[in-house]
């Protein structure tokens, strides 16, 4: 709910703002400003009224000659091309966590401002994943009964339908890349519902949020499922928001500015964030995009740890730094946390059948890719370029999950009686 007036944060900046445009500004090296922003379908374009209209009409007039903000799109992959990151024709970037939190470990960009989403009319300043089992399976009581177990989820790629879930299952003792059965790979919530319900898989991964959506179109029948390791909260002051999560949590997107900007131009950054820390849920661009409002940035130290505890990130051990595994194709999504490494790609593709596991027609599988090293161990295979791409689906997850979230159907059932170790 929208608390009185305005927060005292909010308030500070409005007034610091106020003083900078009457003492005036230097003029920055340029005139044209674009934002970059993910091109997820039905999602992105939703904050043009926000980086073009709004910025256009509250922060442009503020210098001579008025600047001009455009939005562009950036390609779901292209943290993955080092020229485009390189060669960027943009100011700013706003990302969800997973990628922003690449991009600052890089030293890339730098967060400005977190939106807080509205989710079935409730303010979320977190999200995570949820990981369910079927209600009737007494086999799984607990995150570390999932060894063995055949597991469904998203691509490798998605923060909230396999990253969390897999570092929630690595911190409650379980590699799941080299003791579970097999990883089946899917594209579609509603179908991995449907193969645990069908006994295809034993154990989901979905998105927070997803479960309620579902269950509110009708969908699926929330009592064949459980969840697992559940942390459930139906309050936005916990910050956790109204869904059923297994997970740790991590904030929303963030706006960053590119590291390169700096001098004069500091203050073009400076004053998009105060302008964006102004907008309430009532703002026409607020509204567009199903937001309620900005915060000053949030920590992503959460999901940053995340990357490097499941090898999604690796440190040079000599000068500390770390960068983010770049990803191409399934093989390449294939992290193994400390201790571990990958197969080579021509094992992987013989892994399930050497593991006596039949991953079903028309699904990908990838079955215990990741072996425990051994001390003496020294692994340095070349990589085969002749593998096709696999069909990675993060456009549509990410469109899904982002344009459905009116959901107010809040399952309290779903939680089974679970102690939390972490």
């Amino acid at each position: 709910s929208e608390r009185a007036g305005m927060p005292a944060h909010r308030a500070l900046w409005v007034l610091m703002s106020m003083l900078v445009a009457a003492t005036g500004l230097q003029a920055p090296s340029k005139q044209d400003w674009v934002v970059g922003v993910l091109a997820v379908p039905g999602y992105g374009q939703l904050y043009q009224a926000t980086f073009e209209t709004f910025l256009n009409e509250a922060v442009g007039p503020l210098f001579g000659p008025p600047l001009r903000f455009a939005m562009q799109e950036l390609p779901l992959d292209f943290l993955h091309r080092k020229a485009y990151v390189r060669n960027a024709t943009f100011d700013f970037m706003f990302l969800e966590a997973s990628m922003y939190s690449c991009i600052e470990r890089e030293n890339i960009a730098t967060a400005m401002a977190t939106v807080v989403q509205l989710q079935g009319g409730v303010e979320v300043y977190q999200s995570g994943g949820v990981i369910i089992k079927r209600t009737n399976d007494s086999s799984i009581l607990s995150l570390s009964d999932v060894k063995g177990k055949v597991m469904g989820g998203f691509s490798p790629e998605h923060l909230d339908g396999f990253q969390m879930q897999n570092n929630e299952i690595y911190r409650n003792g379980v590699v799941l890349f080299a003791e579970s059965a097999a990883l089946i790979v899917e594209s579609d919530p509603v179908r991995i519902m449907r193969d645990l319900e069908g006994g295809i898989m034993d154990v989901g991964f979905l998105p927070g949020g997803f479960l309620e959506y579902m269950t509110n179109l009708g969908l699926v029948d929330a009592t064949k499922f459980a969840t697992l390791h559940c942390r459930q909260s139906n309050s936005s002051s916990s910050n956790r928001g109204p869904f059923i999560l297994s997970t740790q949590t991590h904030p929303g997107w963030a706006l960053a500015r590119m590291n390169s900007i700096n001098g004069p131009d500091m203050q073009v950054a400076n004053e998009v964030a105060r302008a964006l820390l102004t907008i309430n849920k009532t703002h026409p661009a607020a509204v567009a995009a199903r937001y309620s409002h900005w915060n000053l940035p949030a920590s992503y130290q959460v999901v940053s740890d995340m990357q490097l505890a499941t090898g999604l990130a690796k440190q040079d051990p000599v000068s500390q730094r770390s960068k983010c595994v770049r990803f191409h194709d399934l093989y390449s999504m294939i992290t193994c946390p400390p201790g571990y490494f990958r197969l080579p790609r021509a094992s992987v593709r013989k892994q399930c059948e050497n593991t006596n596991f039949t991953c079903p027609m028309g699904k990908q599988c990838l079955c215990q890719p990741c072996s425990k090293a051994l001390e003496v161990e020294v692994h340095n295979h070349p990589e085969d370029k002749r593998c096709r791409k696999v069909e990675v689906s993060l456009t549509h997850l990410l469109a899904y999950s982002l344009t459905h979230t009116n959901s107010s159907t809040q399952l309290t059932h779903w939680c089974p009686i679970e102690k939390d170790h972490s």
